[in-house]
C-alpha cells in the first residue's frame, strides 16, 4: 500500500506540474482494508505512457485514440481446402469424442466451401440471372427452319462455366403475352472457355422460345440458370456407353465425349451412332473426328442418315450398339432433343429412365437424345 500511494503520489505530482491544475485522486477502502484508486490497474512500466492528456484536466491535448484498420480476411478455395485436409488427416491413437468432433468439424468446413463455391459460381441452380447476347451466327437458313449459335457474354472475360459433363442450363424467356416459359440447352462450348458461353438453337416455326431466341438482337439479355443434371456423368461409371444422338441431340453427348477423352484416367468405351437430315455443324463434325483419330480405343463415331433410320433401325443398333448379349446389365436414357415449352424449369420433357437391377453399379449405358420418332422406335429395339 505504501508503494502505491508512492505512485499514485508520484503520478499526482507530475501531472499537476505538466499541466497545471491536476485533479485529486479518488480511493475507496473496501471491507479487507484494501484501498483502490482509478490507477489501480497500472504498473511501474506504465508511467511513461501517461504523459499526453489527463482526465483531471491538463493543459495539453487529450490524445485521440484510432482503431487501427486492418486488411478484410481473404478466404479462398484453395485456403478451405487445405484446412480440411490438414484438418481431417490420419490420426492414430484418438478417442472416439475426438473422431466425432473431427466428422462434425469436417461437415461445417465442407458446408462453407460450398456456400463460397456457389457465391463464386457463374451460373447458379437456384436462380436465374441475366446474360447478355454477344453474337449471333445464323448457320443454316432452310425454308422449314433456322439453325443460329448465339454467343452469350459472362460477367468478365476471365470466367468460366465448368459445367459438369451431361448436365444442361434452363433460360428463362418472357413471351409478349406476358407468359414465362422455360426451355433445357446443353451448352456446346467447351466447359473451360473463358469470357462467353455458346448454344445452338434450331429455330421452329411453331417453337416460341427458339423463335424468340432466334430473334433476338445483340445486346439483349435472358436469364439463365444452371446446371442441372441430363445425363450426369463420373468417370469410369461405366465400362460402356452407346450414344445415339439425332441432329442437335448430339451436343449433350459431345460433353461426355469431351470428357472421356480428355481424362487419362477414364476408360470408358463410346459408341456414337449420330443421325444427320440435312445440315450438319462442320464445327461438330470437326471436333468429333479429331476426338476419334485421337482416341481410336475410346471412341467410335458412325453417321447414318435419316433415311437408313426410318428404313432399319434395329438393325444399326444391333450392328452399332456395344450390347454383347439380352442379359447384359444395362441402363438406358430416353431424351427428346425437341421438347415442348414449359411454366416452369424441369428436365426435357419426353424423357424416361428404364434401369434394369443393379442401375448404379450398371457396366454399361444407352443415352438417347433425338427427335420423339427415333427416341419410340429406338424405345421399341432396346
Amino acid at each position: 500500500q505504501e508503494r502505491r500511494q508512492q505512485r499514485i503520489a508520484a503520478r499526482k505530482a507530475r501531472r499537476g506540474g505538466g499541466g497545471g491544475g491536476g485533479g485529486d485522486v479518488t480511493t475507496t477502502d473496501d471491507d479487507d482494508g484494501h484501498v483502490g484508486s482509478e490507477y489501480d490497474d497500472y504498473d511501474d512500466e506504465d508511467d511513461d505512457d501517461d504523459d499526453t492528456g489527463s482526465e483531471s484536466g491538463g493543459g495539453g491535448e487529450d490524445k485521440v485514440l484510432t482503431e487501427p484498420i486492418l486488411p478484410e480476411p481473404t478466404i479462398t478455395v484453395e485456403m478451405l481446402c487445405k484446412l480440411i485436409t490438414e484438418f481431417t488427416g490420419t490420426f492414430e491413437g484418438m478417442n472416439k469424442d475426438f473422431q466425432l468432433a473431427k466428422a462434425t468439424a469436417k461437415q461445417v468446413l465442407q458446408n462453407v466451401l460450398s456456400s463460397l463455391e456457389q457465391l463464386a459460381r457463374v451460373l447458379s441452380p437456384a436462380e436465374y440471372r441475366p446474360f447478355i447476347l454477344q453474337s449471333k451466327t445464323i448457320l443454316c437458313n432452310d425454308a422449314g427452319s433456322t439453325t443460329a449459335r448465339l454467343r452469350f457474354a459472362l460477367p468478365d472475360y476471365t470466367d468460366t462455366l465448368n459445367i459438369p459433363p451431361g448436365h444442361y442450363i434452363s433460360i428463362r424467356v418472357c413471351m409478349k403475352d406476358g407468359k414465362i416459359v422455360y426451355r433445357p440447352y446443353c451448352v456446346v462450348s467447351p466447359p473451360d472457355t473463358q469470357g462467353y458461353f455458346e448454344i445452338l438453337v434450331k429455330c421452329l416455326r411453331l417453337g416460341d422460345v427458339s423463335s424468340h431466341l432466334c430473334g433476338l438482337s445483340e445486346g439483349e439479355v435472358v436469364h439463365v440458370l444452371g446446371h442441372l443434371p441430363q445425363f450426369p456423368y463420373k468417370r469410369n461409371m461405366c465400362g460402356r456407353i452407346g450414344m445415339v444422338a439425332g441432329g442437335l441431340g448430339v451436343v449433350s453427348m459431345l460433353q461426355i465425349i469431351r470428357s472421356i477423352c480428355a481424362d487419362m484416367r477414364d476408360v470408358t468405351e463410346v459408341s456414337l451412332l449420330y443421325i444427320v437430315g440435312g445440315w450438319r455443324d462442320p464445327d461438330i463434325d470437326a471436333e468429333l473426328h479429331l476426338l476419334q483419330q485421337a482416341n481410336p480405343t475410346k471412341l467410335r463415331v458412325t453417321v447414318v442418315t435419316e433415311a437408313q433410320v426410318q428404313v432399319d433401325l434395329p438393325s444399326l443398333l444391333e450392328i452399332y450398339m456395344p450390347v454383347t448379349s439380352p442379359s447384359t446389365t444395362k441402363s438406358i436414357y430416353f431424351s427428346s432433343s425437341s421438347s415442348s415449352s414449359s411454366s416452369s424449369p424441369s428436365k426435357p420433357s419426353s424423357t424416361a429412365v428404364r434401369p434394369d437391377a443393379h442401375h448404379a453399379l450398371s457396366p454399361m449405358k444407352i443415352l438417347v437424345c433425338a427427335a420423339p420418332y427415333i427416341v419410340n422406335a429406338t424405345r421399341t429395339a432396346l
